[in-house]
């Protein structure tokens, strides 16, 4: 029964959440964690999906949990996948960027910044403020949990995850 597996799936990944251990962090380039993402991801069929990485050349290797990070990836690429039905472009960027520091301190705060962009059937304004909240799903198979875990993940790494989209425009 498909609500029996989705109550089941619900289960595992919410114990995942649970029990997502501390990060373990080391040194690593965040191009290759993508490059990795993007070399697992389903075989696609041809002509469906554009993928295009735009890597900047110029990021500095910074402190990672490389499997948690790649966990998160691959949940943001899953989601972008499943957004582009018939066919579109997945893109996925990095970039070196600053952000003023805040008051007290001097100078600026280097960041390495992820962009992953499709052409998906985008997110109602309504539903946007939800996704990351446990167990809202828009999916028929979802458990609600994946960009959650990914959030949580993210916010482990000293990051913020934003999502900017418009119905019907990815």
């Amino acid at each position: 029964n498909s609500e029996i597996q989705n109550v089941r799936q619900a289960a595992d990944d919410f114990m995942k959440l649970l029990q997502f251990e501390e990060p373990e962090f080391s040194i690593e380039n965040v191009d290759d964690v993508l490059r990795e993402c993007v070399n697992h991801l389903p075989n696609l069929p041809e002509n469906r999906i554009e993928i295009i990485s735009d890597f900047s050349k110029q990021l500095p290797q910074v402190n990672i949990d490389k499997n948690q990070l790649r966990v998160a990836i691959q949940i943001i690429l899953d989601n972008s996948l499943e957004s582009m039905a018939e066919n579109g472009k997945l893109t996925i960027t990095t970039r070196l960027a600053q952000t003023l520091q805040t008051s007290g301190t001097n100078g600026v705060n280097n960041y390495v910044k992820i962009e992953i962009a499709d052409t998906g059937n985008g997110i109602h304004k309504e539903t946007l403020p939800k996704i990351f909240e446990p167990f809202f799903t828009t999916k028929q198979q979802g458990t609600g949990l994946g960009l959650t875990i990914a959030k949580k993940i993210i916010a482990d790494h000293n990051g913020t995850i934003n999502i900017f989209s418009e119905k019907d425009i990815g």
